[in-house]
């Protein structure tokens, strides 16, 4: 995927690459769907929980990038 607006396939017969005119990266439909969410009191689209991981997986990124060493995150919060 080249920038949202070319994708190459690979191994498929009846599918080489596929052109967009515009991008879409999702952002628009993600900002709908939490305003939904507010407006009509449902769930968060994404879970805290999955929230929580993503956020302890980029603190664990950017401290083995600075020390240079693998980081092991634990289980549960």
């Amino acid at each position: 995927m080249e920038n949202f607006r070319v994708t190459t396939g690979y191994g498929f017969k009846s599918f080489k690459k596929l052109r967009t005119i515009r991008q879409d990266k999702g952002h628009q439909g993600e900002l709908n769907a939490f305003v939904q969410a507010l407006e009509k009191g449902g769930s968060s689209p994404i879970p805290l929980e999955q929230l929580v991981n993503i956020t302890r997986a980029s603190f664990a990124a950017v401290v083995s990038a600075h020390e240079g060493r693998v980081v092991t995150l634990s289980q549960g919060l």
